[in-house]
């Protein structure tokens, strides 16, 4: 798709299909899926000054949808979701996780305080804090994590590259040959899904 407004359509169609396939209790889409990828960058708190000695911090971004926690089974722990009506047209919001918590405002509640990323133009775009979720591991399971993680809203923050998330009730192997023909069932010019589980890439990442 030549941006993301043009492959809206086509998520919306790929996760209903998705959804309606047998053993799948739930699906969510993210950009980047854990144990395999990992996109940061700088972002700014309001009423927090940045400098030479003190520049802005550096976290996870991660784009993801109302159904991603749910589907992971991340803890919401303070505040709400994303959800449907959190849309184009509606205040940008986002979800941290405890680690940000921890560092920036330890004891107190961020809900409703805002931070801010850089558009394609070099503008801070702010947005709200409306939850907190727990903190995850995203490369070993023996791992402490010291990086924060953001999470942006998929339909406020739409991307034509992304990964679709499942929990089933099936073995991985009898969802392979379905979700293969699913993507190009909704449109025809897309390819097959890569469908790894998150054993295998658990397995991949040990040393």
């Amino acid at each position: 798709y030549k941006d993301s407004a043009a492959a809206a359509p086509f998520y919306e169609r790929l996760l209903a299909g998705v959804r309606a396939l047998p053993g799948v209790q739930s699906a969510g889409v993210t950009d980047a899926v854990l144990f395999k990828e990992d996109d940061s960058g700088a972002y700014f708190i309001e009423g927090r000054d940045i400098s030479d000695a003190q520049p802005a911090p550096l976290g996870y971004m991660d784009i993801v949808d109302e159904d991603y926690f749910r589907t992971l089974q991340i803890p919401l722990l303070q505040g709400r979701q994303f959800q449907t009506s959190d849309d184009v047209n509606a205040p940008k919001v986002v979800i941290v996780d405890e680690l940000f918590v921890r560092k920036f405002f330890p004891g107190e509640s961020v809900l409703g305080k805002r931070i801010a990323m850089r558009d394609v133009n070099n503008a801070r775009i702010w947005q709200t804090i409306v939850g907190v979720v727990a903190t995850v591991k995203r490369d070993k399971l023996y791992e402490y994590p010291d990086i924060e993680t953001i999470y942006r809203n998929f339909h406020q923050s739409p991307t034509r590259v992304f990964n679709v998330v499942m929990k089933t009730r099936l073995a991985a192997a009898e969802l392979i040959a379905p979700l293969g023909v699913t993507p190009p069932k909704m449109d025809p010019e897309q390819a097959g899904i890569d469908s790894p589980t998150i054993r295998a890439l658990l397995h991949a990442r040990r040393d």
